[in-house]
């Protein structure tokens, strides 16, 4: 390969690096406006949700809950009841 030769391939590597760029920042951009025409209500509702379940654990020693019946009285919708064994 000459110098020449050497050089244009530079110049079409060059070009298709633009190319990718340009087309990763569009790309970028575009889920930025999609995001932000995302209602917000709608995720602070989901993030109240998730930041609101509990999980109650049942055991004869060392947990809050003796009894399941304790830790369904005491559950929230959404709450994860775990029991173990004994």
């Amino acid at each position: 390969m000459n110098i020449q030769g050497g050089t244009q391939a530079m110049r079409r590597a060059n070009q298709w690096l633009k190319l990718l760029f340009s087309l990763a920042v569009g790309v970028g951009l575009s889920l930025v406006v999609l995001m932000l025409r995302i209602d917000p209500d709608i995720i602070r509702t989901q993030a109240n949700s998730i930041a609101q379940q509990a999980e109650l654990r049942v055991c004869p020693i060392g947990c809050v809950y003796t009894n399941v019946q304790a830790a369904v009285d005491a559950a929230n919708p959404g709450d994860v009841i775990k029991v173990a064994g004994g």
